[in-house]
């Protein structure tokens, strides 16, 4: 795959402990420079996909 069609993207394997929910979000960077990113839903933990609610 071409870098620039996946330069917005970042694939990693959920956990399959991690609970099922519609609110997680990502924090990024160091404090005190943290931004965040909007809410997402994790509805099968284990696989390797995360979609964020429409």
């Amino acid at each position: 795959m071409n870098w620039w069609r996946r330069a917005n993207s970042y694939d990693w394997a959920i956990p399959a402990n991690l609970p099922p929910a519609s609110d997680y979000s990502l924090a990024l960077g160091n404090a005190p420079d943290t931004a965040y990113s909007g809410e997402f839903a994790i509805t099968s933990p284990g696989r390797q996909a995360a979609q964020a609610p429409s």
